[in-house]
């Protein structure tokens, strides 16, 4: 092997090894965008009578457990599995007289979430890119 090609090779393995140190933090990136995004929908789902149901969303930390980084939103207002999945309504003789729908959006924030997350790696991918010069 020449020299030259001994100092690529050397060069190319500095960027390799650059590229996995960079890996937790651009997973940790796009977890934390993919929830960003899922709470924003949730959030704009949530029905707006008083706000306060909207108000209390909080995003989790992003966390590493394992391998796997981990991210999620919450909300801890009492009603608002309720008003999320549905409930029944009752007259004063505590008899069911309907059902009021659910609204379900958690489940709409988590699917567009999910909906995301290839245009979010995609977006890392690239920026992988322009700064290592890949």
């Amino acid at each position: 092997m020449t020299p030259e090609n001994r100092k690529a090779l050397s060069d190319f393995r500095l960027k390799l090894d650059s590229l996995l140190a960079d890996f937790d933090e651009s997973a940790r990136r796009v977890v934390t965008a993919q929830a960003n995004a899922g709470l924003a929908v949730t959030k704009r789902e949530t029905p707006y009578k008083t706000g306060h149901l909207r108000r209390n969303w909080r995003r989790d930390k992003t966390r590493k457990v394992g391998n796997a980084h981990i991210s999620g939103y919450s909300n801890n207002v009492a009603y608002g599995q309720y008003v999320n999945y549905g409930h029944r309504t009752v007259n004063k003789a505590k008899e069911t007289t309907g059902w009021v729908e659910g609204r379900f959006m958690l489940e709409k924030g988590v699917n567009a979430a999910e909906r995301q997350l290839p245009a979010l790696f995609d977006a890392e991918i690239d920026r992988i890119k322009r700064e290592t010069g890949f």
